[in-house]
Order: structure tokens, then C-alpha cells, then sequence
């Protein structure tokens, strides 16, 4: 049988019909569909037919509340779709007839403006907008604007680049700041001591910041791992990718 079937439909009764009428209509349904009263029927189609008889009321004999809970919830599902489309449809609709509107405002404001220059232009004695010799250059007004934003483009650019070098040259890396990449695989007191010893190996003046001019002082002193020509892509590095790499050299036996 198809799970999908209604046993309530197959014997045409309500779901909230109860166990009587569930077996009076399977008795109608099996006096109506019996060899005796159907001769001209193949049996094979009365066979097919007393088979979902038969399965409806063994369904709902077996478990009458738990079928009618399930066809109220697709009954209820069934209700939001159709409410979900029909929202879906009335949005659309609202949505292209804003559009078409606001089309058509635009279209017949464009219009008026343009009417309106030609007008004006008429009464000033100059010929409408569009039919002036193109002469290719700006006004004055035009040009100065122009110059104007090429100049703020400018400058904004030379700025963005000081405060790049400015923020690489005061770039640093802090002991707190490794607590934090520390702390996120293992116990505080753990991240204390692997801090301790990153520092101590990297941290000159042992102010608990690891700064460029003394990675550079370490490099020229052979005394860590880098050289010195690494030190500008270090200081290019976030802090998690720093301590993620300090932490290998570690493990590695800092080789």
C-alpha cells in the first residue's frame, strides 16, 4: 500500500469518525465491492479494491488517534503552503507594480524637466540643451569641480599610504597577545610558560613587546632563528600567525 494514502478517504469517512463508523462503512464498502453484486467487475479490480478496504481498517483499528494527528499536520501543512504562495504572488505583484510606477514617475519627471529647460532656455534667448554646437569642453564651474576631486583623490590617497608606514613602523607584537593564541588550546598556566620562553628568546629590553628593530638586532646577532631579511614579512604577520609559528619552532626544538 502507499503510505501516502488517506485511510479515511479510501473508506469516505471523517477524521474524527470513531471505531463504529469506521466498521459500518467497511461492511457498505464490502457488500459493494463483492463478487456477488458486481458480476460484470473483473475480479482482479474487486481484489485491488477490497485489499486498500481492508488496509484502511486495519490502519485505523491499529492506531485511530496517531492517523488523525498525522492527517491534521498535513492538513495544517498543506494550509501554510498555499498561504506561503499567495503571499509569495501578492509581494510580486506589489513589487512590479511599484516598479512600473516608479517607472513611469521617473519617465514623465524627466520629461517635465526637460520641457521646462527648453522653455527656459527659449525665453532666454539660447537655443534648448542638446541642440548647442559641442564644443567638448567643461565650464568653468565643471572644470573646477574637476580639479577639485582630482586633488582630494590625491591627497587622500598620500594619506592612506602614511598611515600604512606609519602603522607598519609602530606595528608590534605583545605578550598579552600571545596568552590569547595561547589560551585557546590549553590551560592559562600552560600559555604562561610557552609565552615566557617565546619572549624570552625574542623580547631584548623585556618590556613584553616583541618589536621590528629588535627582531632586526637578533638577526644581526645570530641569535634566532630568522634572518634578518625575514624580519619585514614577520611584522606584515597577524599575531596568531606569529605565535602559530613560533609554537612549531618550539615543538620542533627550535632548530
Amino acid at each position: 500500500m502507499n503510505p501516502n494514502e488517506s485511510p479515511f478517504e479510501i473508506l469516505g469517512i471523517s477524521r474524527d469518525a470513531e471505531l463504529e463508523v469506521v466498521n459500518a462503512a467497511y461492511r457498505a464498502l464490502a457488500r459493494k465491492y463483492h463478487p456477488d453484486t458486481n458480476p460484470g467487475v473483473p475480479s482482479d479490480e474487486l481484489n485491488r479494491r477490497m485489499v486498500r478496504i481492508n488496509w484502511a481498517k486495519a490502519e485505523l483499528e491499529r492506531d485511530l488517534q496517531g492517523w488523525r494527528r498525522r492527517e491534521k499536520a498535513q492538513e495544517e501543512s498543506r494550509s501554510d503552503d498555499r498561504a506561503g504562495r499567495a503571499r509569495t504572488g501578492s509581494r510580486w505583484e506589489q513589487t512590479a507594480s511599484s516598479r512600473a510606477k516608479g517607472t513611469h514617475h521617473e519617465t514623465s519627471r524627466r520629461d517635465s524637466t526637460q520641457s521646462g529647460s527648453a522653455r527656459t532656455d527659449r525665453t532666454r534667448g539660447r537655443a534648448p540643451k542638446g541642440r548647442m554646437r559641442d564644443t567638448g569642453k567643461l565650464s568653468s564651474p565643471a572644470r573646477l569641480t574637476a580639479a577639485v576631486t582630482g586633488i582630494a583623490a590625491v591627497v587622500l590617497v598620500i594619506a592612506l599610504g602614511a598611515l600604512f608606514i606609519v602603522s607598519q613602523s609602530d606595528k608590534r607584537f605583545t605578550f598579552d597577545q600571545c596568552l590569547n593564541f595561547e589560551n585557546q588550546t590549553q590551560p592559562a598556566s600552560t600559555s604562561q610558560i610557552y609565552c615566557s620562553e617565546y619572549f624570552s628568546r625574542i623580547d631584548n629590553d623585556r618590556d613584553g613587546t616583541y618589536e621590528k628593530q629588535e627582531c632586526e638586532q637578533n638577526a644581526r646577532a645570530a641569535e634566532t632563528y630568522v634572518p634578518i631579511t625575514q624580519c619585514e614579512r614577520i611584522f606584515q604577520l597577524t599575531p596568531e600567525r606569529l605565535f602559530s609559528t613560533l609554537d612549531e619552532a618550539r615543538r620542533s626544538g627550535w632548530r
